[in-house]
């Protein structure tokens, strides 16, 4: 997910199938988009890209908020690059609007 003014966000993926790279690194939280696709956060994700010192510290506390943005947000758009979607949530996280963008790519490298 990206920031943006209030917005906070970090980008989590759909799930690779049982066979991909990764299928087996330890699995954050797990939702169903609206549309019906299984989207992960993987640990390694979390910590080493969303969380990492300059990126997004602010939504340690968040996940929920996070996984939550995701499986029911308030506003959905396409992002500025191909392959991913915006996901918004209003009053949840550490402000007024969380922002999760949502990498579409890793599922069809790992079908």
């Amino acid at each position: 997910m990206k920031v943006a003014a209030t917005m906070a966000g970090s980008v989590v993926r759909p799930a690779p199938s049982a066979d991909a790279p990764g299928a087996q690194r330890a699995l954050r939280g797990e939702v169903t988009i609206p549309d019906g696709v299984r989207v992960i956060l993987l640990g390694d994700t979390w910590s080493q890209h969303i969380l990492a010192t300059k990126r997004h510290p602010d939504l340690a506390p968040h996940l929920d908020s996070v996984l939550a943005t995701v499986e029911s947000p308030d506003h959905r758009e396409p992002d500025d690059r191909p392959q991913r979607e915006r996901f918004y949530k209003q009053d949840v996280g550490p402000g007024r609007w969380l922002m999760v963008i949502v990498d579409f790519e890793e599922s069809r490298r790992g079908s």
